[in-house]
């Protein structure tokens, strides 16, 4: 594989291209928030470094340290996520294992390169790796992840040369989707999900593999469907009930209404479906607006204020039964 296989971050690619050719540089830094794809292409970067017949486009797939590589056992890569059975890396494993093995020449590639997600090494020890990525023995490079630069020492970042991944548009994300399509979903739900994955790929990947979210977002759209005839002793436990069970997953459930609610607003303006992000719903959708010729772009307006109002309750940590129930209330009033 080289960076050519790789969708998306085209700006990036052509820095780590660059970052191949160039000996200056021994510390790199890759910032992005989970599931974006940061490993994968630090990975990438580390396989050019180990292989022997690089070029911009990165390592060559075919050498002997590609193949070590590729199968998971070149002698010459360290990763170092997290200590077994923890949530962080120690001061021992930074102590006895990284900074001492730096000093132990490599054994097959010329050079040596160690992968660490020093987001999970507490500020206070990060202090540790400073010497090391300040005068590097020769031949070793390190590539650091994190989720956000905040999470790294000022004089780390000062040493590192960063890569910061930018979100991917939806048509990239659709691009990934296909290629791991094995469910083979059809083409509206992947564009669905690629949408709702606000670009971050890996978030479009692990709801195409979960079976209770297209479950949930059914409910979702029932529920909103129901309300101008439900009665208020549904709404108030059945339809509460639904959110109640899921708040660990509210942000997604809120934003699948937000969502309903907009092409509910677009099917109001006009009949077209274009930028309908539901459009296995549309049928259902028009129905519902036949069914209540009253509802006005201004009453979807309110209903998705009450949503939005609902959202920054519950994080600002606001009763969730109350302000769950006041969201209800409201579109209530509004859809009828």
């Amino acid at each position: 594989m080289s960076f050519s296989d790789l969708i998306g971050q085209d700006e990036l690619k052509e820095r780590l291209g660059i970052s191949i050719e160039q000996t200056s540089a021994q510390s790199f830094l890759f910032t992005a928030p989970a599931g974006m794809g940061k490993h994968m292409f630090a990975d990438e970067l580390a396989a050019s470094f180990v292989c022997s017949h690089p070029t911009r486009e990165g390592a060559c797939g075919k050498c002997n340290n590609c193949t070590y590589f590729r199968a998971g056992t070149h002698p010459d890569v360290r990763r170092y996520e997290t200590d077994k059975g923890k949530k962080s890396l120690s001061v021992a494993t930074i102590r006895e294992e990284i900074i001492p093995d730096t000093a132990v020449a490599s054994q097959i590639a010329g050079k040596k390169v160690y992968i660490v997600n020093i987001g999970n090494i507490e500020l206070k020890y990060q202090n540790l790796l400073l010497k090391v990525l300040e005068e590097p023995p020769k031949g070793v490079v390190f590539i650091l992840l994190c989720t956000d630069a905040s999470l790294v020492l000022p004089t780390i970042m000062s040493r590192v040369v960063e890569f910061k991944m930018r979100p991917y548009t939806e048509e990239e994300i659709f691009k990934i989707l296909s290629k791991h399509n094995e469910g083979d979903l059809p083409e509206d739900k992947l564009r669905f999900f690629s949408s709702f994955s606000a670009g971050i790929p890996g978030k479009g990947l692990t709801l195409i593999k979960d079976e209770d979210f297209m479950s949930e977002r059914d409910e979702v759209f029932e529920i909103l469907m129901k309300i101008p005839k439900r009665d208020y002793t549904g709404l108030m436990f059945e339809d509460f009930e639904f959110f109640s069970g899921r708040q660990e997953r509210i942000s997604d459930i809120l934003l699948l209404m937000m969502w309903f609610l907009g092409d509910l607003s677009s099917l109001l303006a006009s009949m077209d479906t274009k930028g309908v992000k539901n459009r296995d719903k549309v049928d259902r959708m028009r129905s519902f607006l036949s069914e209540n010729k009253g509802l006005t772009l201004k009453n979807i307006y309110n209903a998705s204020e009450a949503v939005t109002d609902f959202n920054r309750d519950v994080k600002a940590r606001v009763n969730f039964e109350a302000a769950c129930c006041t969201m209800l209330l409201k579109m209530k009033k509004e859809f009828t």
